[in-house]
């Protein structure tokens, strides 16, 4: 339990994730609050309190998979006790999507919705399907009618306002008829969706697609819009290698990755014509990608295996898992659900292929302004770096009192990369890629790292990233100048010779973040808290230093921090100054008072 607890300031508060199973639905990864008490006898007899509430909580999501099924079954009751010539609760649910209030009818077509539908005997079917089809046929009617509106408005304002909510309403009317035939398909158990068809049936347009699949005719365009989605696949990724006026230069692995993204869309959607992708099309993706394991592709198989046999897979042992747990005690620990593809992971996806569609559009090969793949939102899923968090002082506790960082322990590459990164703020990479003699020197009396570039090898991540890192007085004292003599006493060029370098990127630090995140979190420190956390936590300590000690530039300097990265480490932009090697005696100095300010409240034990 005391792994809950965290000190801020004088008052103890209690911090637990929440599964990665259920971070969509409760929409956040943790839960924080403050226990109002700086005893930490008290605050250990509180946690346990919140502990069993926030279990309490974690076991009701569970157990009912839509917090609004109630209602959906209240829709329900009530459409089958109602004549379908004459529906009050049809009328509302009209009058709620004409306002641009379809709340109810989201539920009545979403997931829970069908499953629910499904749920009820084969007449009682027949007549709710009867009522949304009419329902539909209304949202139709509602359409056409603002469409005319729209057309005779005179006034410009008008006319934007106009079209933007025909816009909205047709796009809630194709999200619906799609639910509509997902539903009919699951009903019938006969139309397989896209991702269970062969390559050859999954690209090819439904026979009745003329009346219910095609796009309406006000979005449909002509000419190049009717080719495939992915007909321009080799030549985007193709540009994608150098940077152009309208995108940046993909590194390999970000290739990789878009490449990867185009594929996932060709096997579970269809390669279908840019006209068709809305919306609607974008949602059941994403919908599908929530699906999958998110093991999927990664384990070693005799042969090729689709991702409809990853999802079917994939539910088969969660409903092995949810039956052992049904069958425990209310007392007694329960089984993880089975990982499925996090939010983060799509959101990625996503930003691939919202990238793919502009570079259409730029092209002419589909509309500006109906990229189907943005406006979405990412419940707990946070901003880049800005997700970060930097190192507690009880998760800091957590790693240095660990097996591998206690009295007696190896230190080997594993230990002194971390204990440097503690204490210096340099990149993973910049840490793994250090040689002996060129990047660890004698300046001014001082040993230093020397972040510089690898001709035709590597560089810094920003010019400002080359730069002069004194080593920390406290890395010497742990005996790292005899660490450093002893591997070139071996023969050694790099320091962390035994890091082989990964990937298109030969990245050295792939193997040690992989090594670092697994042993963090087994740990139980949480997914925020990283090794690049360190930099901020160096930056913070520094930024929070008596304004009289060193000046910001100093900091901008030691940290290798430029204009452009500003905004990503969350601070308000400003240029960095430049270093090089030949660094007069005084600006040693300064760096010197900079590192041997970076201080904790938990050191490495000698």
């Amino acid at each position: 339990m005391a792994i809950n607890l965290q000190l801020r300031g004088a008052v103890y508060r209690f911090r637990r994730r929440v599964p990665d199973s259920l971070v969509e639905r409760i929409g956040r990864k943790e839960i924080i609050r403050s226990l109002e008490t700086s005893s930490r006898a008290e605050a250990g007899l509180r946690a346990r309190v919140a502990w069993l509430a926030t279990e309490r909580v974690f076991g009701m999501v569970r157990a009912n998979k839509s917090l609004e099924r109630a209602q959906i079954d209240e829709l329900l009751r009530r459409l089958t006790d109602e004549a379908v010539q004459n529906s009050p609760t049809r009328a509302e649910l009209s009058r709620d999507f004409e306002r641009l209030e379809p709340r109810y009818v989201d539920l009545l077509f979403g997931d829970e919705g069908r499953r629910a539908i499904l749920s009820h005997p084969g007449k009682e079917q027949d007549l709710i399907l009867e009522h949304l089809e009419r329902l539909l046929d209304g949202a139709e009617i509602a359409v056409l009618k603002e469409a005319t509106e729209t057309a005779q408005t005179e006034a410009r304002v008008h006319e934007i306002r106009r079209t933007m909510a025909e816009r909205e309403r047709r796009d809630m009317h194709w999200m619906a008829l799609a639910a509509m035939l997902m539903l009919k398909e699951e009903r019938s158990a006969k139309v397989p969706t896209s991702a269970a068809l062969p390559a050859s049936e999954a690209t090819a347009e439904p026979k009745d697609a003329g009346r219910k699949e095609s796009a309406p005719a006000a979005l449909m365009t002509t000419g190049a819009s009717s080719l495939a989605f992915l007909a321009h696949r080799d030549a985007y990724l193709a540009s994608r290698v150098l940077a152009t006026d309208d995108f940046p230069a993909l590194k390999p692995n970000s290739i990789k990755q878009a490449t990867k993204t185009l594929e996932l869309w060709a096997e579970l959607m269809g390669d279908r014509p840019i006209a068709v992708i809305t919306k609607v099309e974008a949602r059941r993706f994403r919908i599908l990608l929530r699906t999958l394991p998110a093991a999927y592709g990664k384990a070693v198989r005799a042969g090729p295996v689709s991702l409809e046999a990853e999802i079917q897979r994939a539910r088969a042992r969660q409903a092995e898992v949810d039956g052992r747990n049904a069958s425990l005690a209310p007392d007694m620990e329960r089984e993880a659900d089975i990982a499925l593809v996090g939010l983060r992971t799509v959101k990625r996806h996503f930003s691939a292929l919202s990238a793919y569609w502009q570079w259409l559009a730029n092209h002419g090969y589909a509309p500006e302004d109906a990229n189907p793949f943005i406006g979405f939102s990412w419940p707990g899923v946070r901003k880049g770096r800005k997700g970060r968090d930097m190192w507690s002082e009880q998760d800091l506790r957590t790693l240095l009192t660990s097996p591998r960082f206690a009295s007696g322990s190896e230190r080997g590459s594993f230990w002194w990369i971390t204990i440097i990164g503690m204490y210096s703020g340099m990149r993973v990479e910049e840490i793994a890629r250090l040689r002996i003699r060129q990047d660890i020197r004698d300046l001014h009396g001082r040993l230093a790292f020397v972040v510089q570039e690898q001709l035709g090898v590597w560089s810094p991540k920003t010019e400002a990233g080359a730069r002069i890192v004194p080593v920390h007085p406290v890395l010497l004292k742990l005996g790292f100048h005899d660490f450093v003599e002893r591997r070139a006493a071996q023969g050694h060029q790099r320091l962390f010779y035994d890091l082989p370098p990964r990937g298109k990127e030969q990245s050295y630090g792939a193997d040690f973040s992989r090594e670092f995140s697994k042993y963090k979190a087994a740990l139980g420190i949480g997914p925020g808290t990283v090794f690049h956390s360190f930099r901020h936590s160096v930056r913070t300590i520094l930024t929070n230093a008596p304004a009289d000690q060193f000046r910001d530039a100093w900091i901008d300097a030691f940290m290798g921090h430029s204009a452009d990265e500003d905004a990503d480490e969350g601070r308000p932009k400003r240029q960095s100054v430049g270093v090089t090697v030949y660094l007069k005696a005084v600006d040693m100095e300064n760096l010197c008072k900079v590192v041997e300010a970076i201080r904790y409240p938990v050191e490495p034990t000698p």
